[in-house]
């Protein structure tokens, strides 16, 4: 295994380095989502998995739909567990936990889902930001690629009380740490990672990649003890995974609890089933634009942007020889998302776990460093497919 180490920036980034760009970005990511998500509705007819039109709903229900009622479920009256059915003990606790503080302050819940969601989205943009200046010259790569990540076409999820932009903090997070060597910090990071969502343990193989080299030297300088740090922090995600597995025996009397509820509520187990991974892939299984229901059309529309877009960065990133890890980050997504593909109901979600292919707005600002023309179209298309995400959650066309 290869890898480069530490990343060593000449100097230093001024501690609030990174705000006068990401701050305007984030509100202008904002307010197009947002005007997106009240007038989509209003062009294309609600669907069955509508809630209703803005001026017709009530905003608890408007912005708290699917996933973000069950964490909102679960910050109000905390876990409920039924082997029979679903429960929201297949929903990991970190974002619910902080969810309930502020619903302790008096906020609603579904109000505080939102606000943590913007929270989050805000502050990854940061750390990506600078974590790209430590990693790339000149500065336009860490500006491109922050841009592309804020209007990414799994944005649309980084607005109400989903998971998707605290799970990516926490990944960018402690990769950006344990890039420069603070195995404490990448550790902590990791840990929230593995309490954020199941696949959140697959943080462990670009960790593992960016540790190598120091590992191998401090083995053949016989420094065992120094190895202690980056080692739990490789494994940092699988104690956090493990926690919330401790709690559920304790709780429920059975560790499995999470995976029993999603087989029985969702058809979700961790099995590889070829049969129905044939099903997602266009050509092979659905036709895009042929099958009769527009969400399985979208699920394997997600499956193939989702794939060109990993194909295209691995491609991206080899031109440019970057280290190891961007590649294992790529197939760490996919390593525990192919194990799922058995079910409809957890694949029809591949648009919105592909956020978790961060290194995608990465590639993108390094293939258009030596081509201008392709900033602005990878941009158009991000921003072009987060609408049109919008459109489709909030006309109700898909289940998310």
């Amino acid at each position: 295994m290869t890898a480069a180490a530490p990343s060593t920036p000449s100097a230093p980034l001024p501690r609030w380095e990174g705000w006068r760009y990401v701050l305007p970005l984030f509100l202008a990511s904002r307010v197009l989502l947002y005007v997106a998500a009240v007038a989509a509705p209003y062009l294309l007819a609600p669907q069955v998995f509508s809630t209703g039109l803005a001026h017709e709903t009530d905003a608890s229900q408007y912005w708290c739909r699917w996933d973000a009622g069950w964490y909102a479920t679960i910050a109000e009256s905390g876990y409920a567990y039924d082997p029979e059915t679903t429960s929201s003990v297949a929903f990991f606790p970190l974002f619910p936990m902080l969810m309930r503080g502020l619903a302790w302050a008096g906020m609603p819940a579904w109000g505080a889902g939102m606000l943590l969601a913007n929270i989050a989205t805000l502050v990854l943009l940061f750390v990506f930001y600078r974590w790209l200046r430590r990693e790339f010259e000149p500065p336009a790569v860490a500006e491109a690629a922050t841009a592309l990540l804020a209007f990414c076409p799994q944005s649309c999820w980084f607005i109400i009380g989903y998971t998707e932009p605290l799970f990516l903090l926490t990944a960018v997070a402690a990769l950006s740490a344990a890039r420069q060597g603070r195995w404490t910090g990448a550790a902590l990071w990791a840990l929230a990672h593995g309490l954020t969502r199941s696949n959140g343990i697959t943080l462990a193989l670009p960790l593992l990649c960016i540790a190598w080299p120091e590992l191998r030297q401090m083995w053949a300088t016989g420094s065992f003890r120094a190895m202690l740090r980056p080692a739990v922090a490789i494994v940092g995600a699988w104690f956090g995974h493990a926690a919330y597995l401790a709690y559920l025996w304790a709780e429920f009397g059975t560790w499995q609890a999470n995976q029993i509820t999603s087989k029985a509520g969702w058809g979700v187990q961790m099995v590889f089933d070829a049969e129905h991974l044939r099903q997602k892939i266009p050509g092979i299984g659905l036709h895009l634009f042929r099958h009769p229901v527009l969400r399985s059309e979208w699920i394997v529309w997600s499956w193939f942007l989702a794939l060109a877009a990993t194909v295209f960065s691995a491609i991206a990133l080899r031109e440019k020889r970057q280290p190891l890890f961007w590649f294992a980050a790529l197939a760490a997504f996919w390593s525990l998302f192919l194990l799922t593909s058995e079910c409809n109901w957890l694949t029809g979600s591949m648009g919105r776990f592909a956020a978790g292919l961060f290194p995608v707005p990465v590639a993108m600002a390094l293939f258009a460093q030596d081509r201008p023309w392709a900033r602005p179209c990878f941009f158009a298309l991000n921003a072009g497919l987060a609408v049109l995400n919008i459109a489709l959650v909030f006309a109700g066309y898909h289940i998310v």
